[in-house]
Order: C-alpha cells, then structure tokens, then sequence
C-alpha cells in the first residue's frame, strides 16, 4: 500500500515500492504487467523519432484508489538512437511548461521528449478526474521516472504542479520521485524547481555514475534534494546494471539479487565458453577501474595478471593483462550519460587515418577515441611476452575491440603478437556495410565472437547510418528472471553470470 498522498517529506519505503514502477516505464509498454495491488489507467507512446518517450498512469489500491502516479521513462533503444550530441544543447523552457515568465533552460532533446507525449498526457489525466470518482476533486500525484525518464519527469512536475498561472495544472498536490537522473538543466532550472515543487526528490546511488556528467562547469546542474543510497560496488562492476531499477530496489530494501541459473550458448565452430566466462570477468576490470579508481576486486581471474590500466584522456578505458600463453586487451564501454550519447548514439562513419580507404568506415567517435590512445596501447603489449593477443570488451568496448584487432591485421606488431581471437559481448553496431564485408572476409572473420543474449537491446540498436555489428554471432540463452536484468538485459554482470560454468 502506498503512502499517503499528502506526505511530503523523502520516503525511503516509498522510493523502494516506486521504483520498479520505474523500471518498467523504459521498457515496452505493450504488455505492461503492473505489481500487485495497483492498477493502471492509462499509457502512452511517443514517436521513436523523438526518443521513444513513453509514461503510464497508475492508481493503488487497485480496488479503491487513493493515490495516483505518474511514471515517465523511454524505449532505450528509442532514446539511443534519438539523443545524439545535436540534441544535447539547452534550450528555454516554453512558458506553458514553466507556468511563470521565469527563464530558465533545459536539454533540448529532453524538452522534446517531453513534448511529444505532453498533449496526450493532459488528456489522460482529464480522464482520470472523470472516470475514476475518488479523483473528481482531488488528484494527488506522484510523478517519477529512472535513467532517461528522470529528466522527463522532473519536466512533468514542473508543468503539473499545483496552483500554475499559465496553463493551470489539475494536480492538487504532488511529489516528484527520480532515480539516476542527469544534470539536464540551468541552475535557473534548478532554483526554480526547488520552490516551484518543493516535494521533488533525486534518489542517488553513488556506485551510479551516469548522471556523474555534464560537469556544472559545463551550465548544467541536477535538480531536486539529492537524496543518497548507500555505496555498494557489485561483484562485477557493471555500470547498465548500477543504473537500472532493480540495483536501486537491492539498495533501498535491502533484499540481495538473485540469478536465474547458468545461460546457454549456441554451438558455434571454435567458440571457447570458458574462455568467454574468463573474458567477460576481464571486461569488468577496466569498468571499475575506471569508475572507482584505487578500489579492490571481489573476484579472482586467475590464471591472468594484471599488468597496466591504459587511460585515455583522464580516464580508463582498457586494461592489459597476461596469461600463460596469451596477452588480453579488455576494454570498456560507456558508463555516463555523456559517453553514451557521444560514442554510442553519434555513429557517423569515418576511415582510420591508420587504414586503407578501400577497407570501409567506422564510427568515427569510436574512431577518434581509439587513435587517442592507439599508440599507448600498441606500446603496452610490445613490452610484455611475446604471445598471441586475445581483444575483448563489453558494450562499444567491443566495438573499440573490433577495430583494435583490424589495426592489428593491417599493421602488425613486432614478433607473435597477432590476433588469436576476439571476444565481445553485448556490442553495439558501429562498421558500415564495406568494413563489415572486408572484416567478415579477413581472417578475422573466424575468430571474432559476438556473445549477446536474445533480449539485449545494444547489439540490435537502429543508428542513423545502418552500421552493422561485426564477428560470429553467438546466441546466450538463459537468464529471463535475473533480478539485474533491469529494462535493457544488457549488463556485463549477467553476461558474466549466464557464462559461469558454476552457476
């Protein structure tokens, strides 16, 4: 049962009961099953061209309603593909929204996403005072969304909330409760909101860093009182798993996640899967050393050692490792906001200045981001034995992975240290339709490996450009009610437990 519509001070026991509601609203609504004891009223789904925005409206009890919510969220796939770095700029926010004349500024692209469902939105709330008699006068309102839905709903709270002088609002009271949300806003926004919806509430796990960026320096700031969980890194640090719904239930209830047993990989010609399981643990090395610098494992990955973590920039990107008879590279993917939409969702093609203008183009944010530390990593793995080199990475890590080992080929290192295969896991497209031909037809063709369960949302992602995904595909069954499973079923942490021979 939820708690009073009146309360207006942070709940810890209603954040924890909100929050998977959450979760839900950034998957597909099409078959939308609510928890028990709530019902839902309405939902809605905006346009994929617009990012995939998407909200539903629930009451609870399901049999005598007392209280009503509003969850926003967006299809990831939908939001990838729409929020390139062309979106992300800040705009003033429209007056109907804001309900004063103050200027204040929000992301576009979040201010669009916002729109695109606003019309049907009021409709349905309109609907909700006619048709449901304990909200013909009054209509509490709790207004929340997780990840790309946080900001969405902070937007929704401001045009929702009690006594507007523009567009005046049927809210008679309201409470905003966010998770992992952004900064995506002025610190006018900010101020704004702060006296404008003095019950809106930013729930923050500190393991979470995808709304670590912008920077403030940068004008954008978060709104709303910061309201923070307890740090606690996974056994295998796992940032599309640290940002979902049921990482942050774990952290306000307390209840420890629970696998759904060992996953099952299809017969491919030379795929290892224990040599897959040994790579998927490597691939999170470089996501926590990169997100929690200085900060200890809780695995083994013996019989490999580390011998260097390779910055790029500021930060780390991959980790260099030896084993009895080969070297791995393991590099990671994106864990902010920021690097999702720059290397992820921008997938304009470019050539490699180091490759042939013949062999086809890549992404070029993943381009520039490996010629940025191409030759550090080119040096680390000369200087170490003399062995084959094995690429491996999670998420656009693959991707890097890929062309890391096309470079490789073309351009050889000095004695044994060739590509000896390639695994990958849950990566994205980023080759165009030449590169992936010249790649399929190279030698590494036979032993590239692109592990990726059937649900995964990134390796089946539609990019403006139709890039392609490289390697053999390997199909990863398994793992339906994996309690980290979230709304994406792209975590390393599940590629790691479906692979364990152990589990």
């Amino acid at each position: 049962m939820m708690a009073d519509a009146a309360l207006e001070s942070y709940d810890a026991a209603l954040a924890a009961e909100l929050v998977p509601l959450a979760t839900l609203a950034n998957a597909s609504l099409a078959n939308l099953y609510l928890p028990s004891d709530w019902g839902l009223a309405y939902s809605y789904t905006g346009a994929a061209s617009m990012g995939g925005c998407q909200y539903f409206l629930a009451v609870s009890p399901a049999s005598s309603p007392t209280m009503c919510v509003l969850v926003l969220g967006a299809l990831w796939s939908d939001f990838i593909a729409f929020y390139t770095p062309d979106n992300h700029s800040l705009f003033l926010v429209p007056s109907s929204v804001v309900g004063t004349a103050a200027a204040i500024s929000a992301d576009g692209g979040f201010e669009t996403m916002y729109q695109s469902i606003r019309r049907s939105l009021w409709v349905d709330l309109a609907k909700i005072q006619r048709t449901i008699p304990a909200f013909a006068t009054t209509l509490p309102l709790v207004v929340v969304g997780l990840g790309p839905g946080a900001p969405v709903a902070q937007l929704a709270s401001l045009d929702l909330r009690p006594n507007k002088t523009l567009s005046p609002s049927p809210v008679t009271s309201l409470q905003s409760y966010v998770y992992s949300c952004p900064p995506f806003a002025d610190a006018a926004f900010a101020a704004s909101f702060a006296s404008m919806v003095p019950a809106a509430y930013r729930v923050q796990a500190p393991a979470d860093l995808f709304p670590s960026q912008p920077l403030p320096a940068s004008g954008y700031v978060q709104a709303g009182a910061q309201q923070n969980l307890a740090m606690a890194i996974p056994t295998y640090d796992s940032p599309w798993v640290e940002r979902d719904g049921p990482y942050y239930q774990q952290l306000l209830t307390g209840v420890a996640p629970v696998n759904d047993g060992a996953g099952t990989t299809a017969a491919v010609p030379g795929f290892d899967p224990l040599l897959a399981f040994a790579m998927a643990k490597l691939s999170a090395i470089p996501y926590q050393m990169a997100q929690h610098p200085g900060s200890t494992l809780a695995f083994t990955y013996s019989p490999y050692v580390l011998q260097q973590n390779l910055s790029v920039g500021a930060t780390v990107w991959a980790s260099l490792f030896e084993g009895p008879d080969t070297l791995v590279i393991a590099l990671r993917g994106t864990f902010t906001w920021i690097e999702l939409i720059t290397l992820v969702s921008n997938a304009a093609p470019s050539s490699p200045a180091w490759l042939g203008g013949n062999y086809g183009k890549y992404a070029q944010p993943l381009v520039d981001l490996y010629a940025s530390g191409r030759d550090s990593l080119r040096a680390a793995l000369n200087v170490l034995g003399n062995k084959p080199v094995i690429l491996t990475g999670h998420d656009c890590g693959g991707a890097l992975a890929n062309l890391m080992a096309v470079d490789i080929l073309t351009n050889p290192l000095a004695g044994n240290r060739t590509v000896a295969s390639v695994y990958t896991f849950g990566t994205g497209p980023a080759a165009d339709l030449t590169f992936a031909r010249n790649y399929g037809l190279s030698r590494l063709g036979s032993c590239n490996f692109q592990v990726a369960r059937t649900l995964d949302i990134m390796p089946a992602l539609q990019l403006l450009g139709a890039p392609q995904t490289l390697g053999t595909p390997v199909p990863l069954s398994g793992g339906d009610f994996d309690s980290y499973n979230g709304s994406t079923y792209h975590g390393l942490y599940n590629y790691i437990d479906l692979l364990n021979p152990g589990s």
